[in-house]
């Protein structure tokens, strides 16, 4: 499985908006 590296960008902004979120 390949992910490509702005898949994994902005895969960790979306966990840093929806932890941000969440707290």
């Amino acid at each position: 499985m390949i992910i490509q590296f702005s898949d994994l960008i902005s895969l960790n902004k979306r966990k840093k908006e929806i932890n941000i979120t969440y707290e």
